[in-house]
This record gives C-alpha cells, sequence and structure tokens, in this order.
C-alpha cells in the first residue's frame, strides 16, 4: 500500500519539509527522515513548495499522521523562491522514478546474486564483463536466465540510483547560484538529463 509520505530536515524546534511523495515505507532515500501525512494534507503542502514556500511542522507533534493545520507556511522571498520552486520540480519528478521500484525487486536481485555466489561466480563492477561470459559459456539455462533477470534489475536499480545521485549535485549547485536564470537552466539542465539519461 502507498501512503503520502513527506520528507523532511531538522531545522532545530521545527522539521523543514522537503518533499511529499508516495511511498510504502520500505523504500526511502537513504539519509532522510520521514512522516505520513494525509492526503488532503500531501496535496496542500505541495502546492506550497511548487509556489517555492517553505513549510515546516513543529516537532512536538504527537501524531502518526499530519493533517491539514498541523504545519505552517513561510512566503519565501527573492532568489529562495526560485531555488524551492526548481528543488521541488527536481525532487518531485525522481521521487516518481523511486516510487517505481519496489521491495521484490531488490529482494530479486540480492537473490540472483546468492545463486551466482553458490555457484563460486562473485561479479564485482571490475570483473562483470568476464563473469558474465562465464556464465554465458556454461551453458546451463537456468543459470542464464536468471543472469537475465538480474542485469533487468540491475538496470532498473542503477538508473533510479543515478537519477538519487543527479539530485544530490543538483542540490549542491543550486546554493551556490545567485540568479534566477542561472537556476532556471540549472533546473532544466537536470529536469532533461533525469529524464533522458
Amino acid at each position: 500500500m502507498l501512503y503520502d509520505v513527506v520528507y523532511i530536515a531538522d531545522i532545530g524546534t521545527h522539521w523543514q519539509v522537503d518533499g511529499v511523495m508516495k511511498s510504502d515505507l520500505t523504500f526511502i532515500h537513504p539519509g532522510r527522515q520521514y512522516m505520513k501525512v494525509s492526503y488532503m494534507a500531501a496535496l496542500e503542502i505541495k502546492k506550497e513548495l511548487v509556489n517555492g514556500n517553505t513549510v515546516t511542522i513543529a516537532k512536538n507533534l504527537q501524531k502518526s499522521e499530519i493533517s491539514l493545520g498541523d504545519f505552517s507556511v513561510n512566503l519565501s522571498e527573492g532568489i529562495d523562491i526560485a531555488r524551492n520552486i526548481a528543488l521541488s520540480a527536481i525532487t518531485s519528478t525522481v521521487d516518481a522514478y523511486l516510487v517505481t521500484l519496489s521491495m521484490m525487486e531488490f529482494f530479486n536481485f540480492i537473490n540472483l546474486n546468492n545463486i551466482f555466489i553458490e555457484k563460486g561466480i562473485i561479479i564485482t563492477e571490475d570483473n562483470r564483463e568476464e563473469k558474465y561470459l562465464e556464465i554465458i559459456n556454461k551453458e546451463d539455462p537456468k543459470l542464464i536466465e536468471s543472469l537475465e533477470k538480474y542485469l533487468e534489475a540491475k538496470d532498473r536499480i542503477s538508473q533510479v540510483y543515478w537519477r538519487y545521485e543527479k539530485v544530490e549535485e543538483f542540490k549542491k549547485e543550486l546554493m551556490s547560484l545567485t540568479d534566477e536564470k542561472e537556476i532556471e537552466s540549472l533546473k532544466n539542465q537536470t529536469l532533461s538529463a533525469i529524464k533522458n539519461p
């Protein structure tokens, strides 16, 4: 089941909302903290983030799900509006790819890797081509089928992780920019790269 969640950053007495996404709460970004939100709260928070505003939640709020009225909207000014809008566009695009991965895909990838290890085939980044050929040359149909599934799963996971890394690069570069046109250009370049890797 997918839930609406916000990912948050600690800013002292409050949590700052960095984005809204759907998640089954099993696969989420490393290093992020999350809170469940109601559907209506998710819509309102998304709207505010898309408009470049900052959304905060008091840390002392003791609820399992954030509702309308449980968060504050702080109107942004100047360059912060452009930064917030750009960040919202990039993170929401990448989160749409992230939510397409399931824990079953990760489990399948790990399970297939274990099948190869049990056969004495340890695949690393440095030896992968050699090991792929070794598997093919064994002429074992089940092992070759496992390799095909392994490569499909590896490719899916790698594509999403690459996009996650692009977001992290984007964030670093975004904070160094002080011109709205530069921010817009960086946003458009990053969106293009994410959508067409």
